[in-house]
């Protein structure tokens, strides 16, 4: 049955989930409007102590993709890798700082405390 509710939603692909896209996809197909799938990347703390545990191929990111693509029919599907994050998304953590991606490194661009920096880093780029 479908569920026309409209959701958003993110996985990271990775070597733990690799072989499971295509039950992912059966629910996802029904009932999520835009699908994004990031290939794992190893900025942030924990996935660079993880890398050699998460880490998959281009090969394998890129066999998910096909798939996906050939078999999804009723949500929107979005890939992303390394290069396409680059000063696209904004991280907030729990204590309010706020980072972004650059050449492959988290930079705190400041606080979310502060109304202007976040302003800024969401809406002036």
């Amino acid at each position: 049955q479908h569920y026309p509710i409209k959701l958003k939603i993110n996985t990271v692909a990775c070597s733990y989930n690799k072989n499971e896209f295509h039950d992912l996809m059966m629910y996802v197909d029904k009932s999520v409007k835009i699908w994004r799938i990031f290939k794992m990347m190893p900025v942030r703390e924990r996935a660079i102590a993880n890398y050699n545990r998460f880490y998959i191929s281009d090969e394998c990111f890129n066999n998910i993709k096909r798939f996906l693509q050939n078999n999804v029919k009723n949500c929107q599907l979005s890939f992303r890798e390394s290069n396409d994050m680059e000063n696209k998304y904004v991280l907030l953590v729990a204590n309010g700082d706020i980072f972004c991606t650059e050449q492959g490194t988290d930079i705190r661009k400041g606080s979310a405390m502060d109304i202007g920096v976040l302003y800024k880093e969401l809406f002036e780029k």
